[in-house]
């Protein structure tokens, strides 16, 4: 998810399998609230306002799920809000693993079973953390030294979510 109105733009979020956007929009009838760039090659379903309109006259419920969606979204954008105003940049990189793997989240990856592993670079982790590709580097070597974390080409997966809550 690219920030709205930033120029350049700014990367806040990667988005795994099954990922659903665009519900704001939708319900109130507006311009997207961000824009949404696929990194690599994805499916994307487009579900026209037309054919809600329609099943909803049949599923009135359907409204509230999209409530619940959008909901979930604007707690997930406080989340990035919260994470990207953490003064100290080992926390920051810590809150913002934890969020990318869905931690605290209504819709996210929560349960033991789930996986673990986020595809994203160094560089992109730096981005979203507005700190240097080399600072970020550092404290990923720290919480890789610690256990916390696995950091391959273009992955981090997360092996102990605990011990990234440790304080530094």
């Amino acid at each position: 998810m690219i920030a709205p109105l930033s120029t350049p733009p700014i990367l806040l979020h990667v988005s795994c399998a099954g990922a659903w956007g665009g519900d704001t929009a939708y319900t109130l009838d507006i311009d997207r609230v961000i824009r949404v760039t696929a990194r690599t090659d994805c499916k994307v379903a487009h579900f026209p306002f037309h054919k809600l309109q329609v099943l909803t006259q049949h599923m009135p419920e359907v409204w509230a799920g999209l409530a619940r969606l959008t909901a979930g979204h604007i707690k997930h954008m406080m989340t990035i809000v919260a994470c990207g105003l953490e003064k100290n940049s080992n926390n920051r990189v810590s809150l913002n693993l934890l969020r990318l793997i869905g931690d605290g989240q209504m819709f996210g990856l929560g349960s033991e079973g789930d996986p673990k592993e986020l595809p994203l670079s160094q560089s992109e982790l730096a981005e979203m953390t507005s700190l240097s590709r080399n600072s970020v580097g550092i404290i990923l070597k720290d919480l890789e030294a610690i256990g916390a974390i696995e950091v391959s080409y273009r992955n981090i997966k997360i092996l102990n979510r605990k011990l990234l809550l440790i304080p530094s």
